[in-house]
């Protein structure tokens, strides 16, 4: 999405306002989705996103976070897994006092946003830049923000928008108490599903017993069809035992199984499953998510974020299963993903409005992490993770 720059904002803002009000209290009532609202709301003030938060005042854990307009799926399973706790914005949110803008543009300088790993790797990988957050709420159980997120392509958000965002905030505000009332408090349960649910790869949130808290759709469709892996009693089912030892040995070393002991622990695990297939099925990545590194999104036990790679028919190249098997980051693994699907380093650029040395930069890195020798053989490496080449990455554990 590259919205047309603007000083001012839409017309159809005002037009609709109360339609957006409406949506509001129907996405606080259940009779529509919060990320339905919050597409409307950045389709009409032409922002890549716009996106309500909510934290814990006690305990800093996410009790909720609803989003909504282009930005694909993953970002969010990114944002927590691997970026929540390098954000800069969040010491000036947690501090700021209620009915304040934090503006990215006022607080950062172009050396933050060329250098900092949360914007050079991850902000900056999705097209975004000089992004706006508001503080709504501020209780003794709860602080709510909600944000604006603009393409690079345009300017920030005007003094106009942002009048008009903080005039519609009492009805944010409003709607989110009104959820929590009806949820009855308990409006965080479904942050980790819906997230999940927002990604096309095969994904999976298990603890420690191999109960299965949530599959996505894609992950469903394998539990039911696969002959190596399926749900049985709740429970994530490996048929072979082999297989089944491996994930044992992989939920250890990444802190669920075993005494919890931070020194040495991996953040993620990969192993073949159903190796007595040719090829086998499945690459499984199990990623583990900390309660105290992830705000809480998945539960406040230690668990894990089960990724599934088919390695027996040909798909799509997906960027989640590959940043997290090759250590790519965010901006390697969607300009790895892109060639690889038959993108050209020139549509690259101008599609991330880069430039060509940039995106070069980031083609040279990529082959050195995923050890591909020429950029005509990535496509066919990173379909078949080969082991060799992740053992590499020393934050994943290759079994």
């Amino acid at each position: 999405m590259e919205p047309i720059p603007r000083a001012d904002i839409s017309p159809e803002f005002f037009a609709r306002y109360d339609e957006i009000v409406r949506g509001l209290y129907r996405a606080a009532s259940g009779a529509t989705t919060w990320s339905e609202v919050c597409t409307l709301i950045a389709r009409i003030l032409g922002v890549t996103a716009f996106q309500i938060i909510g934290v814990d005042r006690q305990t800093g854990a996410i009790r909720f976070s609803w989003d909504g307009g282009t930005l694909p799926g993953e970002v969010m399973f990114e944002y927590f897994t691997r970026y929540h706790q390098i954000n800069p914005r969040i010491k000036y949110g947690i501090s700021a006092p209620p009915s304040t803008w934090i503006h990215d543009h006022e607080t950062f300088d172009d050396e933050t946003f060329r250098n900092h790993p949360f914007y050079r790797d991850f902000v900056d990988t999705y097209g975004i830049r000089n992004s706006s957050g508001y503080k709504l709420i501020e209780n003794d159980e709860l602080v709510v923000f909600f944000s604006a997120h603009p393409h690079k392509s345009r300017p920030p958000l005007s003094l106009a928008e942002t009048s008009a965002l903080e005039r519609l905030g009492s009805h944010i505000s409003e709607s989110v108490l009104m959820h929590q009332r009806l949820q009855g408090g308990a409006a965080d349960t479904l942050v980790a599903a819906a997230m999940l649910d927002a990604i096309d790869q095969p994904i999976l949130l298990i603890d420690d017993s191999r109960t299965v808290h949530h599959a996505n759709l894609s992950a469903k469709q394998i539990l039911k069809s696969s002959e190596s892996i399926s749900l049985k009693n709740g429970l994530l089912h490996l048929t072979d035992p082999a297989d089944s030892n491996r994930l044992s040995f992989a939920l250890r070393a990444i802190g669920l199984v075993g005494e919890v002991n931070d020194r040495g622990l991996r953040s993620r695990a990969a192993m073949r499953v159903g190796v007595k297939h040719r090829p086998p099925e499945f690459v499984l990545v199990a990623v583990a998510v900390r309660p105290e590194l992830t705000g809480g999104v998945f539960g406040h036990f230690r668990r894990a974020i089960v990724l599934l790679h088919p390695l027996d028919n040909p798909r799509k190249i997906d960027s989640l299963v590959i940043g997290h098997a090759f250590g790519l980051t965010p901006a390697e693994s969607a300009v790895a993903a892109a060639l690889a699907n038959g993108a050209s380093v020139k549509e690259l650029a101008r599609q991330r409005c880069v430039s060509i040395a940039t995106i070069r930069t980031q083609v040279r890195q990529v082959l050195v992490k995923v050890g591909a020798n020429r950029q005509s053989d990535l496509a066919q490496t990173l379909h078949q993770l080969p082991f060799e080449s992740m053992a590499s990455n020393t934050d994943l554990l290759v079994l």
